[in-house]
């Protein structure tokens, strides 16, 4: 096997890398500090005190109050499930998209159109 250490590291070194460039006495030497490995991307485990199985719970009481009729306590729950989500999965994920869906059909049914486009731009 042969290796070869490459010319410019930079050209495979992490976009989070440190370029630094240290001048010698036989020129200039170009130095790519990696980041620290204690500095891993983390995702975040809780929203306003609340994890996801927390969230769930929020969702099915969302569903319970508006079957019931009580619809100001379902939106409020609804828009907390869906914040939620969006703060722990990404406004993109699968899962926040149903329920984004959910709190759309949930205005609809009111006929609050304009609340309809809002929850899913």
């Amino acid at each position: 096997m042969d290796w070869e250490t490459p010319k410019d590291p930079g050209e495979y070194a992490s976009p989070a890398a440190q370029r630094l460039k240290l001048t010698t006495q036989d020129g200039e030497l170009e130095v790519v500090e990696l980041e620290p490995a204690t500095r891993k991307q983390t995702f975040p485990l809780a929203w306003n005190g609340r994890n996801r199985a927390n969230l769930l719970e929020v969702l099915e009481a969302a569903r319970d109050s508006s079957r019931e009729g009580y619809l100001d306590r379902a939106e409020a729950e609804f828009t907390e499930a869906l914040e939620g989500h969006r703060y722990l999965l990404t406004p993109t994920h699968e899962e926040t998209v149903k329920i984004a869906y959910e709190l759309a059909n949930f205005y609809a049914e009111q006929g609050r159109v304009r609340e309809v486009d809002q929850v899913l731009e």
